[in-house]
């Protein structure tokens, strides 16, 4: 299992991470956090965050993995050094058409705007 997790949202560690992309991806507004949801030609701005393997368990944990919030999925994301193999969680529900997307797939700078879901 890959050793690293494509951060998104309250997981990331500003400073502390590579600066990563997930492509094909869009983010939504779900009050308190974002949720990653499929989106071609959209992407998502996060971190790429080494993960000890023992923590996977407890991420999922957190993430709420057993409740159906969150899947865990394994992805490509792209950094600046190029491709890199990783973990991110996707958002659990089917149907998110009732939350907003984030514009830019940016969780720091969601403020700024959303994109029309239409």
């Amino acid at each position: 299992m890959t050793d690293y997790l494509f951060a998104y949202g309250l997981l990331m560690e500003p400073g502390q991470a590579r600066d990563a992309t997930l492509p094909d991806h869009g983010l939504i507004d779900l009050g308190f956090f974002p949720g990653a949801v499929p989106m071609a030609g959209k992407f998502v701005k996060g971190q790429l965050i080494r993960v000890e393997p023992g923590m996977w368990d407890e991420l999922d944990r957190i993430e709420g993995v057993h409740r159906g919030l969150y899947i865990r999925k394994p992805a490509i994301v792209l950094t600046p050094e190029g491709e890199e193999s990783a973990q991110f969680y996707l958002w659990g529900e089917q149907d998110w058409s009732r939350h907003r997307v984030i514009a830019g797939g940016d969780w720091a700078a969601r403020k700024e705007g959303f994109d029309d879901l239409g």
